[in-house]
Order: C-alpha cells, then sequence, then structure tokens
C-alpha cells in the first residue's frame, strides 16, 4: 500500500495562523481512511502532533496559553482539508463542530 505524508506548509499554517512558521509532517497510509477505526486513530495522532506544533511555535509568545486553542483548531483543520476524506472531514466535524474543515 502507498503510504503518503501530509504536509501543512508553511505558507498554509501561516495563512491561517499568521504568527506561525513551522512545517508539520504526519505520515498515514491512504488506504486506512476508509476504516472509521483507523480515521479515529489519524485524527488523534493529527491533534497530538497540532498540539506539540503549537506549543513549539508558540513557545516565546506571552499570550501563548490564549492562543494554542486556535493554533490547534487552525493546524488540524488545514490537515484535514489537505487530507480531504470524506470519512476524516466528518469525524473531525463532530470532534470540533466549531473549526471550519473546507470541503473539496
Amino acid at each position: 500500500m502507498l503510504k503518503h505524508t501530509m504536509i501543512a506548509a508553511a505558507t498554509l499554517i501561516a495563512a491561517l495562523t499568521p504568527a506561525l512558521a513551522g512545517e508539520l509532517r504526519i505520515g498515514f497510509d491512504r488506504a486506512d481512511l476508509q476504516s472509521p477505526t483507523a480515521v479515529a486513530s489519524l485524527y488523534e495522532h493529527i491533534a497530538g502532533e497540532a498540539r506539540d506544533f503549537c506549543r513549539a511555535e508558540l513557545r516565546d509568545s506571552e499570550f501563548r496559553r490564549y492562543q494554542i486553542e486556535g493554533c490547534v483548531d487552525d493546524v488540524v483543520a488545514a490537515a484535514i482539508e489537505q487530507i480531504d476524506a470524506p470519512l476524516l472531514t466528518a469525524y473531525a466535524a463532530v470532534d470540533r463542530p466549531n473549526t471550519k474543515v473546507a470541503s473539496r
């Protein structure tokens, strides 16, 4: 099976969260996007990586504690949009109903 790597590129993340300039890479198997269990696991992995990414990117911000959730929401939404898998998009809509993920 082909292994894909999702990249939330600096330009995409910078557009969503202007203070951030890093890059987040998450590997996944596209075939797993048909399995609800695998989708849930991938989503949790994305959210955890987004949280770590945002903590690192906002480490020097004096407003970090107020920015972290918005940053995580933006990074997760960007990742979900880039992966563009209906089951993952639906899972994200239930888990983070206030986060808007564009559907292609």
